[in-house]
C-alpha cells in the first residue's frame, strides 16, 4: 500500500456523478481527482480546479492517473472499461457492464488479463438495510420472497429512453436485484421468467435461485412514486426492508401489534411523496466507492461486486429480455 493519494479520472459529469460520484471522491482523504471527463463543456464546473477534457480517452492516456471511475452512458460503458484495463488502471464501472454478453464477455477477459481492480457499481450490497437483511436471512428458513423497485416518473436523458443504449426498467433497475437478490440468499439465480409491459418501462420477473426458491420481482419507471424493497417469507413470518424503513430488519411474524403497524406504514408510503418518506443522503455510494479505493491500494474487495459479478447480473437481465419476448417462457442461466 502506497501513502500517496489514489489518482482517479472522473469520466463522465452527468446527474449521477454530480450528485454523488464527484463528491464523494473529492471527500475521500485517499483520493486526488486527477481529470474530469464529458462530452458536453457545459459540465466542466464539476473540474473544479483539475483539468477538463471532452475526449474520455485522453483521460484513460495520462500518465498520472492509477484509476477510472465510469459514468458514462451505458453504451459507452464497456469500451471504456476495456480502454481502462489495457492501460493498466483500475476501473469501476457503472451498472451495467456492457449492453451484450458479448461485450461483458470482453470487459471480463480485459480486467482478468489486466490484474487490477475491477468493480461495478452495485451500491445497494452496502446500503444499510439490505445488510442487516442479508444477515437475517442467513439464519432463516426462507421459502419465496417478493421485490420491488420502481422510480417516480420524470424527464429521462435520451439513452434511457431506449432499450438498445442500456434504457429499459431492466437494464436500469432490474440489474441491480440481478446482483442483489443472490447476494441476500447466498445462492445463485439459476433461471428467470419475465414479462414486459409500456415498451419497456415495466417488468415482472420471477428470479430462481438453484435451491428452487423463487423471488417474484416487479419493476417500474412510470409509477408515481419511488419505491425500493425485498420481503423474504418464512414459516414463521417474514423479514424484509424498504430503503425508507425506520427500523433494521427483523422477522415479522403474521399477527398482533407489530404486523398492523407494518401494513400501516406501508400505506403511509404509497401516499405520501416519495422525498418525503425516503431517505436523501444514504451512504451506500459512498461505501461502494470507498471499497473500490481501498482496493486500489489493498487489493482487497470489502465485498463489493467485481467485474464477474457484472457480467453475471448482466446475464440474467438478458435472459429476463428473452423470456418477455418469448411471453414468460423460463430461460436458465447456468452458474458456474
Amino acid at each position: 500500500m502506497t501513502d500517496r493519494p489514489t489518482r482517479v479520472a472522473l469520466l463522465g459529469a452527468g446527474r449521477i456523478a454530480s450528485m454523488f460520484h464527484a463528491p464523494i471522491l473529492r471527500a475521500n482523504p485517499s483520493v486526488e481527482l486527477a481529470i474530469v471527463a464529458d462530452a458536453d463543456p457545459e459540465r466542466s464546473h464539476l473540474a473544479e480546479g483539475v483539468p477538463f477534457v471532452s475526449n474520455w480517452h485522453l483521460a484513460i492516456e495520462r500518465d498520472d492517473v492509477d484509476a477510472v471511475v465510469i459514468c458514462l452512458p451505458p453504451a459507452m460503458h464497456a469500451e471504456a472499461a476495456i480502454a481502462g484495463f489495457e492501460a493498466g488502471k483500475h476501473v469501476f464501472v457503472e451498472k451495467p457492464v456492457a449492453l451484450t454478453a458479448e461485450d461483458a464477455a470482453r470487459v471480463e477477459a480485459a480486467w482478468r488479463a489486466s490484474g487490477k481492480t475491477g468493480m461495478v457499481g452495485f451500491n445497494f450490497r452496502f446500503q444499510d438495510r439490505f445488510e442487516a437483511l442479508r444477515a437475517e436471512a442467513a439464519g432463516a428458513d426462507i421459502v419465496a420472497g417478493q421485490a420491488v423497485f420502481t422510480s417516480a416518473k420524470r424527464a429521462l436523458p435520451g439513452w434511457k429512453q431506449s432499450r438498445e443504449t442500456g434504457g429499459s426498467v431492466l437494464r436500469d433497475l432490474g440489474v441491480h436485484h440481478a446482483d442483489l437478490l443472490p447476494h441476500l440468499l447466498g445462492e445463485p439465480i439459476v433461471a428467470v421468467s419475465a414479462r414486459e409491459a409500456e415498451e419497456g418501462r415495466i417488468a415482472w420477473v420471477s428470479w430462481e435461485a438453484r435451491s428452487g426458491l423463487i423471488v417474484q420481482g416487479f419493476y417500474a419507471l412510470v409509477t408515481g412514486h419511488s419505491e425500493h424493497g425485498v420481503d423474504l417469507m418464512t414459516a414463521e413470518g417474514h423479514i424484509g426492508t424498504r430503503t425508507d424503513d425506520a427500523v433494521p430488519p427483523a422477522m415479522r411474524r403474521p399477527a398482533g401489534r407489530g404486523a398492523r403497524t407494518e401494513r400501516a406504514l406501508r400505506a403511509a408510503r404509497a401516499l405520501a411523496p416519495s422525498a418525503l418518506l425516503r431517505g436523501l443522503g444514504e451512504p451506500s455510494f459512498s461505501r461502494t466507492i470507498g471499497a473500490f479505493v481501498d482496493a486500489c491500494r489493498d487489493g482487497q474487495s470489502g465485498g463489493a461486486a467485481d467485474i464477474a459479478d457484472g457480467a453475471r447480473a448482466l446475464s440474467l437481465v438478458l435472459a429476463a429480455e428473452e423470456s418477455a419476448a418469448a411471453e414468460g417462457r423460463r430461460v436458465t442461466v447456468p452458474a458456474d
